[in-house]
């Protein structure tokens, strides 16, 4: 599976909707595998997504995500992973274990907001493959 995060300066970018740089991460049988970064500079979020969805990414991990820039995140197929926060290896091994539901993960001020906003954590997702 490839997995997209939001960089910037080795963080999870703050915000996905101005973000312009990703690292694209392959994970087998939960193992990074390779990984490489891309800048996407400052073209529109469909053609962000257009581009993250031709490279195969199946999730999109972030920070902050406005609702209309979650929409189409959503729509593009992509499952996507927002209110994220941390350096950005660190959220990455910590999605490869199962582990992002902690607070350490979370946005300041997210977990009461945020609630019901994070399917899909830790349940029934395969990273195995």
């Amino acid at each position: 599976m490839r997995v997209a995060l939001t960089s910037w300066q080795n963080r999870i970018s703050p915000v996905l909707d101005t973000a312009q740089s990703f690292l694209l991460v392959d994970i087998d049988n939960a193992e990074v595998m390779a990984s490489s970064s891309i800048n996407l500079g400052s073209g529109s979020l469909l053609m962000k997504l257009d581009h993250l969805k031709k490279a195969g990414c199946s999730f999109l991990l972030c920070g902050a995500v406005s609702e209309f820039c979650r929409r189409q995140v959503v729509a593009s197929g992509i499952t996507l992973i927002p209110w994220l926060r941390g350096d950005v290896n660190t959220v990455l091994e910590a999605f490869v274990a199962d582990g992002l539901g902690t607070d350490e993960f979370i946005m300041p001020g997210c977990r009461p907001r945020c609630r019901g906003r994070r399917r899909g954590w830790g349940r029934g997702r395969n990273r195995r493959s």
